[in-house]
């Protein structure tokens, strides 16, 4: 039985908890996949700001058919719209955030002592991961305001062995620098008349 369609306002609807762990839960069935929902809302988030549109078929890819992977096994049409939902979802809630300034990445968790804890890398590397699409696009930020990347860059690189640890005090430092970051990355662009509507 297949699924109904999302009527427009349920594509305006924030995920809410449960819906983001079925995400989560799909993500993490992906054979040899990348992405968890933190790296996937840094993809979105940049998919949201960038200076051209991110093309789906590339974004599909790049979450569920990585490089070397045989891509997700959905169960049928239905589980397919079912997933590909929430994403979408997603993608307009981010949109929806930062046009109402209320844009939060996604780094903040709760670890097993139920204590809130920063941990940036995988958004950072989904951000990243979203300027790839088009780099030269995209050069003219790096160039001209590297300060809203360099947050972004920095915790990118969190992940790398060689990185000094990060402090928490530190953490939350960038967390607030990346939040202040990906709107006004987004007003460089349509300033720069760079920017394309998705």
């Amino acid at each position: 039985m297949s699924e109904k369609q999302l009527s427009g306002q349920e594509m305006l609807t924030p995920l809410s908890d449960q819906e983001i762990d079925r995400l989560e839960a799909a993500l993490e069935e992906i054979p040899d996949g990348l992405f968890d929902t933190s790296m996937l809302h840094g993809l979105l988030s940049c998919a949201a700001v960038a200076p051209t549109a991110i093309q789906l078929p590339w974004l599909y890819d790049s979450v569920f058919k990585p490089p070397g992977s045989p891509g997700f096994v959905f169960k049928e049409q239905a589980h397919v719209e079912a997933i590909l939902g929430l994403v979408m979802r997603l993608q307009n809630q981010i949109i929806m955030e930062l046009d109402t300034d209320l844009f939060e990445p996604w780094v903040f968790f709760e670890n097993s002592q139920g204590q809130t804890i920063v941990v940036l890398q995988p958004w950072c590397s989904g951000f990243l991961h979203g300027t790839s699409f088009d780099v030269e696009a995209w050069s003219s930020l790096f160039e001209e305001r590297p300060h809203l990347v360099a947050p972004i860059l920095r915790g990118a690189e969190l992940g790398e062995i060689q990185s000094p640890p990060l402090d928490e005090e530190t953490g939350i430092e960038l967390s607030v620098l990346i939040e202040e970051a990906v709107p006004n990355i987004r007003g460089f662009f349509r300033k720069q008349g760079r920017w394309e509507a998705s």
